[in-house]
């Protein structure tokens, strides 16, 4: 189990089911799966919201419910994972999802 998938499902204890085990299935599917927790969650992040953008695109807003409440969690986990560097991981954070387009 890849370092950030452990520490979700630690972290997701008293998070609804349905989106740790989404945020746990986007976690698997990341390349690099030995990253900095923070910095698996924030790509989850993005993948899940450019998931939503193609979703919105075609249509079915009410599909992409859970990909919206996994990847609120993920951008909230990745700073839990780094309290000491919020400021930092903040701004690339910004920067990473801003650079998302639909």
């Amino acid at each position: 189990m890849a370092r950030a998938e452990a520490w979700v499902a630690v972290a997701g204890a008293d998070a609804p089911p349905h989106v740790v085990a989404r945020v746990s299935e986007v976690l698997r599917a990341l390349p690099d799966a030995d990253q900095p927790v923070a910095d698996a969650l924030l790509d989850a992040a993005a993948h899940l919201l450019d998931e939503v953008l193609a979703e919105r695109a075609r249509g079915s807003a009410r599909e992409v419910a859970l990909d919206l409440l996994a990847a609120d969690a993920c951008v909230t986990w990745a700073f839990e994972a780094e309290p000491t560097a919020v400021g930092a991981r903040a701004e690339a954070a910004m920067a990473r999802l801003a650079a998302i387009r639909n």
